[in-house]
């Protein structure tokens, strides 16, 4: 049996206790997912407008305040992004329990996501400076089969707990995964941070350097752009599955068994991505799986505009296929964002690579809302499908989508040098070469 690289990251121990914090807080983030829409549609009875304005609320915090949490996520010590994030959002989803209404609630939402925002980038900064270079991909793939992993189990969880006990039940246990997650990073051995530069320096300078060093990378703002528009364009149909399978003359109760195909299916794709993914530079991995997922949702429009009725099996054979062909671009994209970027920029960068695909995330449902009022659902995901087709086509073509990361971006010697480990990095045992892809959530 070939061994499985990508599990190669986890040889590194402080890679290790990243992992198992990701675990248990990502498990968390969906309990509480699952408690906010059951308290808001269910308890408080706030409908449709509720429910959007828990979505709405996520995405304009990434959005507006993003960018200057990322800055933050540089300059900070590590300790205090990561592990005074976690306790600080363990404190605030305790705040759930005595909140009197929707508004309140969503005030509380709002500052809690705020200090993910800042935790997101740190992380990934760390992750940068821990593994090594040829493990990449597989820290990539990784957090991608987690985030896949808890999206199926985690959703299950919650409504048992909410079936068994009460809403109120996912939110402390929420708050405790944020605590474990915390004892888990104060473990981590942080690098000694070196101040003077970034004292002499102020935050709009550093935000406009992040800024610059995007503009300067082709395969970075390339792969930015290709993301942007295909998150888009996936949210154009994402957001209407229900009618879909409405369309499609399937049970209301399906739409949970979608999602949890389509998770089974990225978290296959992601496993092999980890093991051979490193044979394809990753803006061909990032094309080609945007063309595979729309093809296969344009043919999902052409069945609804058809009329053509789907059998079960046929429906979750679809999902799964449709989850693995999306994990190439799930890995893919994040792999390319720290291969190209130092350790001591990925904050401020990885803010601003997530600033156009979340305003895009939010324009997508309402194109898809005009769409559908004027032709209908099946034109939607027809629309949808073949304008990702043509995205994935039109990238991989490029000369810059066979390009190896880092290739066109050698750092330049005017350029900071990467902040050294506070010990020496760990030896890596090689593992041999066996030779021989929906969506995430976050919350």
């Amino acid at each position: 049996m070939p061994d499985l690289k990508i599990l190669s990251a986890l040889q590194s121990p402080q890679y290790r206790r990243i992992f198992a914090g990701q675990l248990v807080s990502q498990l968390g983030d969906w309990l509480d997912f699952v408690g906010l829409l059951t308290l808001v549609a269910y308890v408080w009875k706030g409908g449709p407008a509720g429910l959007a304005a828990v979505a709405v609320s996520q995405g304009l915090v990434y959005l507006i305040v993003g960018p200057f949490t990322g800055v933050l996520a540089d300059r900070l010590h590590p300790r205090i992004s990561l592990v005074g994030s976690d306790l600080a959002r363990a404190g605030l989803v305790l705040c759930y329990l005595i909140a009197p209404n929707i508004p309140v609630l969503l005030s509380i939402m709002v500052v809690k996501v705020c200090f993910s925002s800042l935790f997101g980038p740190a992380e990934m900064a760390q992750i940068r400076k821990i593994v090594p270079e040829d493990k990449l991909l597989q820290a990539s793939s990784l957090s991608e089969f987690v985030s896949q992993a808890t999206k199926i189990g985690g959703p299950a969880v919650g409504g048992l707990l909410v079936a068994l006990t009460s809403v109120y039940t996912t939110f402390v246990c929420d708050s405790v995964s944020y605590v474990a997650s915390a004892a888990i990073l104060m473990t981590l051995r942080f690098a000694a941070v070196d101040r003077t530069e970034r004292e002499r320096s102020s935050m709009r300078a550093d935000a406009l350097a992040g800024l610059r060093f995007i503009w300067t990378r082709p395969v970075l703002l390339l792969g930015i752009g290709s993301f942007s528009a295909a998150i888009f364009l996936v949210f154009m149909f994402d957001t209407f599955v229900p009618l879909a399978l409405r369309a499609l003359s399937f049970h209301p109760s399906f739409l949970g068994y979608a999602y949890a195909f389509s998770g089974l299916g990225t978290g296959i794709g992601v496993v092999l991505v980890g093991q051979w993914g490193e044979r394809v530079p990753p803006l061909r991995l990032m094309s080609v799986s945007q063309a595979l997922v729309g093809l296969l949702v344009a043919g999902l429009g052409a069945m609804i505009l058809a009329r053509l009725h789907n059998p079960v099996i046929g429906l979750f054979a679809l999902v799964v296929v449709l989850g693995f062909c999306a994990s190439g671009l799930l890995v893919a994209f994040p792999y390319l964002l720290m291969r190209q970027t130092p350790a001591e920029m990925i904050g401020r960068v990885s803010a601003f690579a997530d600033f156009m695909p979340t305003g895009l995330q939010l324009a997508g449902p309402v194109v898809g809302a005009a769409i559908i009022a004027v032709a209908g659902v099946g034109w939607v995901y027809a629309i949808a499908g073949l304008g990702l087709a043509g995205l994935g086509v039109v990238v991989s073509l490029l000369r810059l989508s066979g390009t190896r990361p880092g290739a066109d971006s050698e750092p330049d010697a005017a350029e900071p040098a990467a902040e050294p480990l506070a010990e020496p990095a760990e030896p890596v045992a090689v593992l041999p070469d066996a030779n021989a892809l929906l969506p995430d959530a976050n919350n």
